[in-house]
């Protein structure tokens, strides 16, 4: 199961915004959703591998960012998003993701 791994933090606006919907909408796709709050030490050391995946020396990372991996353990991104959207886009962006890595032979819901 793909899962979407959400990194956020508290005083972020858009983040508030987004929890609205993206845990309804990874679950209409079938996805694994799992919120890590960079603030939270623990959370972050235990997801920081993934948020590596899409930045690497964690330069330009924004808030909300979301990567969307084929495992937890040991992950392979299959994409990754940032920033707010609405619950349309958002859904049409996460299953083109899906679409891309299934095509290309990846892990994906």
């Amino acid at each position: 199961m793909a899962h979407l791994v959400k990194f956020y933090n508290s005083t972020c606006g858009t983040c508030g915004k987004m929890a609205h919907i993206d845990h309804k909408v990874a679950a209409e796709l079938g996805l694994g959703y799992v919120k890590c709050k960079v603030s939270d030490i623990d959370e972050y050391i235990k997801f920081r591998h993934i948020l590596l995946l899409r930045y690497p020396t964690l330069d330009d990372v924004g808030y909300p960012t979301y990567v969307l991996v084929d495992d937890l353990d040991s992950p392979v991104m299959l994409g990754a998003l940032r920033g707010g959207f609405d619950k349309g886009d958002f859904r049409r962006k996460l299953q083109n993701m899906l679409d891309n890595a299934a095509a290309k032979g990846g892990s994906a819901a």
